[in-house]
C-alpha cells in the first residue's frame, strides 16, 4: 500500500484527512515523541502507525532498515511535516534537525519513486 508520514496530534486531522482521502490508517506513520500525545494517539486510533520518536529518528530508522527487518516502510508516497518555528537554520538544533529530516528523505531516496507528495509547513518564529 502507499505508505504516508505526517506530524500529528491527538487529534489525529491530518491522519484523518488521508483517510479520507484513501490511505489505510495501517499505513499511516505519525511519530511522537510526547509520550502523553503518543499514548492518546494510539488509544484514539490503534491502527494508525505511531511511533514514541521524533520525525528525524523515524526517518533514521528507515534508511538504516535496508533489508525491511524491522518492517519499517522504504518509500512515503505523502509526507506532511508541519513543523512549528524555522527550519534549516545553522543556529538552532530543532532547525538543522527539520533540514535534515528534507535531506533524508531526499537523499536516501524515501519518497516514492512512482510520484510523491511532499508537504512542508513552517513559521517565522
Amino acid at each position: 500500500g502507499r505508505c504516508a508520514l505526517v506530524l500529528d496530534t491527538p487529534l489525529l486531522l491530518s491522519a484523518s484527512a488521508l483517510h479520507a482521502a484513501g490511505f489505510r490508517f495501517e499505513d499511516i506513520w505519525v511519530p511522537n515523541p510526547n509520550a502523553e500525545d503518543f499514548d492518546a494517539i494510539t488509544s484514539q486510533n490503534p491502527q494508525i502507525r505511531a511511533r514514541l520518536c521524533t520525525s528525524h529518528e523515524l526517518l533514521a530508522e528507515c534508511a538504516a532498515d535496508t533489508r525491511g527487518a524491522r518492517g519499517l516502510p522504504r518509500h512515503f508516497h505523502t509526507v506532511f511535516l508541519d513543523f512549528c518555528g524555522v527550519w534549516g537554520t545553522g543556529q538552532f538544533k530543532a532547525g538543522k534537525k527539520k533540514r535534515r529530516d528534507v535531506e533524508m528523505l531526499f537523499g536516501h531516496r524515501m519518497l516514492d519513486p512512482r510520484g510523491s507528495v511532499l508537504g512542508l509547513t513552517s513559521s517565522r518564529r
